[in-house]
């Protein structure tokens, strides 16, 4: 029996029509993927924070501040993460990996790195040995590293000249935010949130994971200006967040009267 075969005509059409249900469904598949790494972000963010939450508890409603004694070294600007790994449950086993790390979201495989210094210091002022503790990886160069994807509010750490921060303090704790996402910095102030700095990471749908003072979780769009994050309108709110719109200050604990 004669049987008739695909004509040449007949294949392009079918590769052709391959081709365009590709371009629609692979951006779908691209944005599902995203959807379900950005879920498991937020999940991450939301465990840790209930742990820093419980160690505030433990120590007289008080973060984790820099040291206020003179002349000591500043460490908890670079070492805040680890601080509140007795209240994780699922803290990282391997720190150098990124598999079963709640500190890393999927879509921002971020290492961070401090100097041997910072390690040696931890070790001589606090008495705490992290490279055996938590395993770290010291690198050629001398550095130490680890996988993170997160930042804290330098005003928690007393950054801006506040000493050891009460939750107290905060005025509205559900818009003043704890933790957000980072490039490649361990803590970050609202100089650090331009394009021109870049330090915060923006690639969740355009936008990226924060969690508030309060405890809650919730995905900002990026509302980045070019330069100049650090001017303020007056009232207590970087142009960053002025330009977003109804997005209030996440980045002082003192407003102006009235505020």
């Amino acid at each position: 029996m004669y049987r008739r075969a695909f004509t040449l005509i007949e294949l392009l059409v079918v590769i052709a029509i391959i081709a365009i249900l590709a371009a629609i469904l692979f951006p779908v598949f691209a944005q599902a993927r995203e959807k379900a790494r950005h879920a498991t972000c937020t999940s991450n963010v939301k465990q840790f924070t209930l742990g820093m939450l419980m160690y505030v508890q433990d120590y007289d409603e008080t973060f984790p501040s820099q040291d206020p004694v003179a002349g000591r070294p500043q460490l908890m600007d670079d070492l805040w993460i680890f601080v509140i790994v007795p209240y994780i449950k699922g803290a990282p086993q391997d720190w150098a990996s990124t598999r079963a790390n709640i500190y890393v979201c999927p879509s921002n495989i971020n290492l961070q790195l401090v100097s041997n210094t910072v390690v040696q210091q931890a070790l001589t002022v606090w008495g705490w040995d992290l490279a055996r503790e938590f395993k770290l990886t010291q690198r050629p160069d001398g550095t130490w590293a680890w996988h993170s994807s997160y930042c804290i509010n330098d005003s928690i750490i007393g950054e801006t000249g506040i000493g050891f921060t009460s939750l107290a303090a905060w005025q509205r704790p559900a818009e003043e935010y704890l933790f957000m996402e980072t490039t490649f910095d361990t803590d970050v102030d609202s100089n650090d949130v331009d394009l021109e700095d870049d330090e915060i990471f923006m690639k969740h749908n355009q936008g990226m994971t924060m969690a508030y003072l309060d405890g809650h979780v919730k995905w900002m769009r990026d509302a980045r200006v070019p330069t100049d994050s650090s001017r303020y309108d007056g009232q207590g709110r970087p142009v960053y967040y002025r330009n977003s719109g109804s997005a209030f200050s996440p980045w002082r604990p003192v407003y102006p009267p009235g505020q």
